[in-house]
């Protein structure tokens, strides 16, 4: 299957995002996943960390 993919503008900009004033993790969470299952080949592909 194709899906198209577009570029989307976030709700809020980084700058807004800082005056949270969020200072600790607040959420967390694991998806286990099995060895070599076939589904999971594209998290085994490593992705450059984006820049801040």
């Amino acid at each position: 299957m194709n899906v198209p993919l577009t570029d989307a503008q976030g709700w809020v900009t980084t700058a807004e995002a800082r005056k949270f004033c969020i200072m600790e993790k607040v959420g967390s969470f694991t998806t286990r996943h099995p060895c070599c299952a076939p589904r999971v080949t594209n998290i085994h592909i490593p992705r450059p960390r984006p820049k801040r």
